[in-house]
């Protein structure tokens, strides 16, 4: 996993076996964290890209499009762009203030498709994705 605060040190295999590879075509995919049984939604588009928590637990399975809710944004974002891309004005966190997500995305040739590799909550109310993309990948 990527820290916010040195995103080229990169491990050189994937810390999870969880990888979700986002359709061709259609950029928006779920990652289920096992430990904190949330599922996530991250949709990348170039002109609104947004990430949501489903914080009602679950399996893995009913981490899709069918079964997930809509608990809290983690935030979205007008653009994306290769490296670093910040999420801002999500859900109302109490004391905390509004969610907010950074969103790693790496360009890899270790994947053929767009690939969650992880989500991580380092601090309350702020998450941190990593995406690997293929060579020659551009967000519509």
């Amino acid at each position: 996993f990527v820290p916010s605060s040195t995103p080229s040190l990169m491990p050189s295999k994937a810390p999870s076996p969880l990888i979700h590879v986002l359709p061709p075509g259609n950029e928006t995919s779920y990652f289920y964290d096992a430990d904190a049984k949330h599922c996530y939604e991250l949709s990348l588009y170039s002109t609104m890209s947004y990430a949501i928590q489903d914080a009602d637990g679950g399996a893995e399975s009913e981490c899709n499009a069918a079964s997930f809710s809509s608990d809290y944004s983690c935030g979205s974002s007008s653009s994306i762009s290769f490296g670093v891309n910040l999420f801002t004005n999500g859900s109302d966190c109490g004391q905390y203030g509004k969610r907010s997500s950074t969103v790693h995305i790496l360009l890899s040739s270790d994947v053929t498709a767009p690939a969650i590799i992880s989500v991580k909550e380092p601090y309350v109310c702020r998450y941190e994705f990593l995406v690997k993309v293929p060579p020659g990948f551009s967000v519509r």
